[in-house]
């Protein structure tokens, strides 16, 4: 199972929450899983977060093994050289004749299409978080809500 993540730059809830409601979801999901692969954008706060559950999670043995992968927008990102210690895999989608400012929205949309699940936390009709969550329900693709309010 791939799954790639939607959210927001900021949240405005803490910290605390948001790692233990983003760590609830992941344990609910993967639980049973064999073959796992998350695809990370590494854009906001919503993206770190899941991140670093996804680190902290890496580390318990009772967390099924699972592949870590960046998806990358740009073909030269700064500290390119400290991302690969994190990812099993860092990878750029065929963007080279996309326009520079449509680079992010065609990743996300790269994203979305590689996925079997989104985890999403969009509370904004605007946005690139927002266009990818159309984009999910457009390709039908499983879609799991992070709503902070009911944890």
């Amino acid at each position: 199972m791939t799954i790639a993540f939607c959210g927001h730059r900021n949240v405005n809830v803490r910290f605390d929450y948001c790692i233990l409601k983003i760590e609830s979801i992941l344990w609910d999901l993967c639980e049973y899983e064999k073959d796992l692969e998350f695809l990370c954008g590494g854009y906001g706060e919503f993206d770190a977060y899941c991140e670093e559950v996804l680190i902290s999670l890496r580390r318990n043995p009772d967390f099924p093994p699972f592949r870590l992968c960046r998806v990358l927008p740009y073909p030269h990102i700064k500290h390119l050289n400290k991302l690969g210690k994190f990812y099993d895999e860092l990878i750029y989608p065929e963007l080279d004749d996309v326009f520079f400012k449509q680079k992010i929205v065609e990743r996300n949309y790269w994203m979305v299409k590689n996925c079997d699940v989104l985890i999403a936390y969009v509370t904004d009709k605007r946005g690139g978080a927002a266009q990818m969550l159309k984009q999910a329900v457009k390709l039908k693709k499983r879609i799991i809500y992070v709503d902070f309010a009911t944890y």
